[in-house]
């Protein structure tokens, strides 16, 4: 599809500024609609593809969910609920804390889960490099879902984002996502950035740490590089699209928190971000603190305008 709309707009900036070329477009165009038809014709192989029931995921492989908390008090309790509602079962829950100062520990230790869940307490530096690394060290599943505790899962969401990874047969993956937004802005940014990173996964691909799905082995040959204080992320995405096929999963999207857009201004927001791109793109990975940017550092909406 992407194709299709770049030869349009190729095509059409050809027939009004070089109309003497309309000769060739029109026989370009002959020849591709010959190669639409011949794999229509002749390649009917692609279209008796059997795929596997997607009603159930057989030989389920062990998931290992490694969540970093840093002051979650607000949505740790959404994430592990929405976590008890899954119909996929063959996981295990590894929480790494940040040293957090609020109710976020005694959040999880009251919290009652149908699955396995270890909780570890970090003595060591902060950062969620660190930590997702820490929880990857302690894991025993063949495949890291690395979450941020801000997100939700929708109730089958685990079963087929394991259904689709095993399809495509991929080594790692970013789960799409959805968001609450209301605000307009925020939802056009949040449908510009879901295209975005859609389109250059094949070439520069990119994936948000909030819904990283990562075999094993891949993510031993090198994890979260802890030095790299903004957009770790994106540079373990990259590092790893040299060892290992990287896709978007689109079955079942998740629910990802919008709150930095709700709490700080959004526009000034978009151009942090846009800068950090642009540092990171032209210059390098960002290990300096370049711009002012806190981990689990806002509450919910509600409450501050409760408290207020």
């Amino acid at each position: 599809e992407l194709i299709g709309i770049a030869q349009s707009v190729i095509g059409i900036a050809v027939v009004r500024f070089f109309p003497f070329l309309d000769p060739l477009l029109a026989w370009l165009t002959v020849l591709v609609i010959l190669q639409i038809n011949y794999t229509i014709l002749f390649r009917r192989k692609m279209y008796s593809a059997v795929y596997p029931n997607p009603s159930s995921v057989s030989d389920a492989p062990k998931v290992s969910i490694i969540i970093p908390t840093f002051n979650e008090e607000d949505y740790i309790l959404s994430l592990l609920e929405s976590l008890n509602r899954q119909t996929y079962t063959n996981f295990e829950v590894i929480i790494v804390d940040d040293r957090s100062t609020d109710r976020t520990k005694k959040i999880i230790h009251s919290f009652h889960p149908s699955y396995p869940l270890r909780f570890v307490e970090k003595k060591g530096r902060r950062g969620t490099g660190i930590s997702r690394n820490e929880g990857a060290y302690l894991a025993n599943g063949e495949l890291y879902f690395f979450l941020d505790a801000d997100v939700e899962l929708p109730e089958d969401c685990l079963r087929k984002t394991i259904l689709e990874f095993r399809l495509r047969e991929i080594d790692f993956a970013f789960v799409d996502f959805l968001t609450k937004a209301t605000h307009l802005y925020d939802r056009l940014t949040v449908w510009v950035y879901r295209f975005w990173i859609k389109t250059v996964q094949y070439s520069n691909p990119r994936g948000v740490g909030f819904a990283l799905l990562v075999k094993r082995d891949i993510h031993e040959k090198g994890g979260f590089d802890e030095t790299v204080l903004l957009l770790e992320d994106f540079e373990y995405v990259l590092r790893h699209s040299h060892h290992g096929k990287f896709r978007i999963l689109t079955f079942s999207p998740l629910y990802a928190s919008w709150r930095r857009f709700e709490n700080e201004n959004r526009y000034l927001l978009s151009l942090k971000y846009l800068f950090m791109e642009f540092f990171r793109t032209t210059v390098g990975d960002i290990r300096n603190p370049i711009v002012r940017y806190e981990f689990g550092k806002y509450k919910l909406r509600e409450q501050k305008v409760k408290s207020s």
